[in-house]
């Protein structure tokens, strides 16, 4: 959502979720050509994979982003673990440099949504979609609402968040067929859908082999800006164990070194919470012009 319009937000994917919980084009990315499989002794790091924007439905989601963005989301899926489903959108992006990478590759954006069609999943749906205010803010509009970041090392990205008493779900495995060939990956999924430090923390993904956005038509969003909070009161995150770096008061929850544990993420510009008004927020290049989305807090 846009600062000063609480109504813009975007995100696309297929969602892990899909055959079991995986997303249906949604969540998560191959790791670079070359990288040693998860499970093997190794650092973690991390990648922007994709940013979500949770939708009343998912007609009012794309008549939103036509109007706001002046793009179509191309097609999704559906997710029966969690009982929602998707569409989805390729995110450009800047180059590092004259002749540079892409700095973030593979991006996308997802809009989500609960399934009217599908059974109840028997547990919270993800991304706090369940959560009451979030529903809320919804009839307002669509909300940006979080961020997947596929990992190198999940197993030891998670591992690690558990040391420090923080929870970043459970690794589940996934599939699902597409046009384009088989879609493998692995993601972790909270048992109480809540997203970790309202949306600052990222929802860990692990592609097995091909991305989900390497198949998608480019749609002429490019992400320009990632801004995060450093710190957040700990009473938005429970529990805010991590210990406090130099300058952030013990009470604050320290995302900057919760995303440091986890294999940090290039390219983000760091905020304090305030100055930002968000969890999170982007700035994208559309066909309509600039757009800020801002991940809304409901602590």
């Amino acid at each position: 959502m846009s600062s000063s319009d609480p109504r813009r937000t975007a995100a696309q994917g297929g969602g892990p979720g899909a055959s079991a919980g995986a997303p249906d084009g949604g969540a998560g990315a191959a790791p670079r050509p070359g990288a040693p499989p998860d499970g093997q002794a190794r650092e973690p790091a991390l990648e922007l994979d994709h940013l979500v924007i949770a939708v009343r439905d998912l007609e009012s989601g794309a008549a939103w982003c036509e109007r706001t963005l002046g793009v179509t989301p191309g097609p999704g899926g559906r997710h029966p673990l969690m009982g929602t489903h998707n569409r989805l959108l390729a995110l450009g992006s800047g180059r590092a440099g004259p002749g540079g990478d892409e700095t973030w590759p593979l991006a996308y954006l997802e809009l989500i949504a609960i399934d009217p069609q599908a059974a109840p999943p028997g547990r919270r749906r993800w991304f706090d979609l369940d959560l009451p205010a979030l529903q809320a803010a919804l009839a307002e509009g669509p909300q940006l609402v979080a961020w997947v970041a596929r990992c190198t090392a999940l197993d030891t990205a998670l591992a690690r968040w558990a040391a420090d008493g923080l929870e970043g779900g459970r690794v589940q495995g996934a599939s699902r067929e597409t046009p384009a060939g088989l879609l493998r990956w692995r993601v972790a999924v909270r048992d109480d859908g809540a997203r970790g430090a309202e949306g600052a923390l990222p929802t860990l993904i692990a592609w097995d082999g091909q991305h989900p956005a390497a198949a998608m038509p480019p749609s002429g969003l490019v992400l320009k800006t990632f801004e995060l909070a450093e710190s957040l009161p700990a009473e938005s995150s429970a529990p805010a164990a991590l210990p406090a770096r130099p300058g952030v008061p013990a009470p604050a929850f320290d995302v900057r070194h919760a995303v440091a544990r986890a294999g940090g993420l290039p390219a983000i510009t760091w905020q304090a919470a305030a100055a930002l008004g968000a969890a999170f927020a982007v700035q994208l290049d559309t066909p309509r012009g600039p757009v800020r989305l801002a991940a809304p807090r409901f602590g």
